[in-house]
């Protein structure tokens, strides 16, 4: 009995690490519509004379990260914190905890 409640265990934790790792990998603080859609067709060029003069805009610079896993960390960890914050407070898991087993 021993033996497979250890591999219970370990399959387990098998799974969540790799849902954590995938969860980190996919994570993007974009909203709905303002990414490159996928399977939308490029619309066709207008013509140059119709669109006016053309600007260039100029750009002085963003800050550089200190790391490459610096700001995806933050912003995972305030992501997290929000959904957790209000997962705890909503009135369902509320009922789960006041109803549920135990």
């Amino acid at each position: 009995m021993s033996g497979y409640v250890t591999a219970n265990r370990a399959l387990w934790l098998t799974v969540a690490s790799v849902l954590m790792v995938a969860t980190l990998r996919l994570f993007r603080t974009q909203r709905l519509g303002t990414g490159k859609p996928w399977f939308k067709r490029k619309a066709k060029p207008a013509d140059r004379q119709s669109q006016g003069p053309r600007w260039r805009a100029t750009s002085c610079g963003r800050p550089r990260p200190v790391g490459p896993w610096a700001p995806l960390a933050g912003q995972y960890w305030k992501q997290t914190r929000f959904d957790t914050r209000h997962v705890l407070k909503s009135v369902p898991f509320q009922i789960m905890v006041a109803f549920g087993p135990g």
